[in-house]
């Protein structure tokens, strides 16, 4: 893999904190949604919302 390509061995911390805290904002607000939704139609909002979030949220950042 090229080098402009790989991961960083230590995280930005001002960028974790960021995407960290943009990922638990679009959490809430799928959950505050799906809420207000009757409850099968909620369930699939938030199915679909786990669906397009990676499976590891270590990558995000």
């Amino acid at each position: 893999m090229a080098p402009s390509l790989r991961a960083p061995a230590r995280r930005d911390a001002a960028l974790l904190g960021a995407t960290a805290h943009l990922t638990m904002t679009l959490i809430a607000a799928a959950v505050r949604h799906a809420i207000t939704l009757p409850p099968a139609e909620g369930a699939q909002v938030i199915d679909l919302f786990k669906r397009m979030m990676p499976d590891d949220l270590s990558g995000l950042a």
